[in-house]
């Protein structure tokens, strides 16, 4: 049973991307408060399911994309939620959302193009921008504006999708849990890489 806590993880985001979207569309009073609480719980369980995977040694490489994949899902849905409740930020804030949403969908053309595949990567940089991202959200549901916040995010954003589109160039055969491009370029050179244990072991 406790190998299957990782999916049930996962699937909850799945189904917390239904709840969001269902909470946006209803504008509730209360609309903004539950998609935070969703948000905050939902990137807990994109925490603990990689950690718990990898210590029970079922972290597979069909499991790390169906994480990617639902992570994609989830937060376009707590995106879409945001332009209804809030659009004023939403349209203030258009084109760094394309720039980076392009980005994110060269990583996954590469992908498709290179290794017949989705890339799922769940670099260092990656990890940290989700809870970057995390911080804009619940800063942009409580006021609708969240400059600040937005700004770092974005450029943050920049570096950490720039460095997963270089880890698609350099990597010479799909892998998951590829820390950097400086890791990829390693392991294209024929080097072992080391992972920390927590975040890509």
């Amino acid at each position: 049973m406790k190998n299957k806590i990782p999916i049930l993880l996962i699937y909850t985001r799945l189904v917390f991307a239904w709840i969001i979207l269902a909470l946006g569309i209803a504008k509730l009073e209360c609309s903004s408060m539950l998609i935070a609480v969703l948000l905050v719980v939902g990137i807990l369980t994109d925490v603990f399911d990689g950690i718990i995977a990898r210590q029970l040694k079922i972290s597979t490489s069909n499991l790390r994309q169906l994480d990617t994949k639902i992570d994609r899902i989830f937060w376009l849905s707590a995106l879409f939620a945001l332009a209804i409740l809030h659009p004023t930020f939403f349209i203030q804030h258009l084109i760094g959302i394309i720039i980076l949403g392009a980005l994110e969908l060269m990583g996954w053309a590469i992908g498709k193009l290179k290794f017949k595949s989705n890339i799922s990567f769940h670099s260092i940089l990656s990890k940290f921008w989700a809870i970057s991202i995390l911080i804009t959200f619940l800063d942009a549901l409580t006021d609708g504006k969240a400059n600040l916040s937005f700004s770092i995010t974005f450029w943050y954003g920049l570096i950490a999708q720039v460095d997963i589109v270089l880890i698609a160039f350099i990597l010479p055969e799909l892998q998951c849990d590829i820390p950097s491009s400086w890791h990829a370029f390693q392991i294209r050179r024929g080097k072992a890489i080391k992972r920390m244990k927590l975040f890509n072991g």
